[in-house]
């Protein structure tokens, strides 16, 4: 059965090809939850870029819910570890739904930051790799 899908608002572009790997060094909070996901990468306020990212993780293979102990609760959080490793992968046939849902994120974050842009980045968890040289930090 496929996995559920898990979000995580970036609050700075995340520039990464298909098949590159990033590495989030400290424990990672992540969401069920796309909206409130979207709702922490459209505060205006917050963060000194106007390019954000939603992360979406496709495939996790260490996340563990944590949403019974969370302050959060609505949120759904899982908890990834320290040193997790990501693969970027190409949008999935039903992106379209993530697209949208992000362009009226956009247009609500333009509303006080003209120029601003949120991009998304598909993800899935892959081991360490042997070579780490051309990792880069989430």
């Amino acid at each position: 059965s496929p996995q559920q899908r898990l979000y995580r608002g970036h609050r700075r572009p995340v520039e990464n090809e298909v098949g590159s790997v990033v590495v989030m060094r400290g424990f990672t909070s992540v969401s069920f939850d796309r909206d409130s996901s979207l709702g922490f990468v459209t505060q205006a306020n917050q963060g000194r870029s106007t390019r954000r990212t939603l992360l979406i993780f496709e495939e996790c293979l260490t996340g563990r819910t944590v949403a019974r102990h969370s302050a959060r609760k609505r949120e759904a959080e899982v908890l990834f570890p320290l040193e997790t490793f990501f693969e970027v992968v190409a949008g999935p046939e039903d992106a379209g739904k993530d697209e949208e849902a992000v362009a009226e994120a956009t247009a609500q974050l333009r509303k006080e930051l003209p120029d601003a842009e949120v991009g998304i980045v598909y993800l899935r968890e892959v081991r360490r790799p042997d070579d780490t040289s051309k990792v880069s930090d989430l």
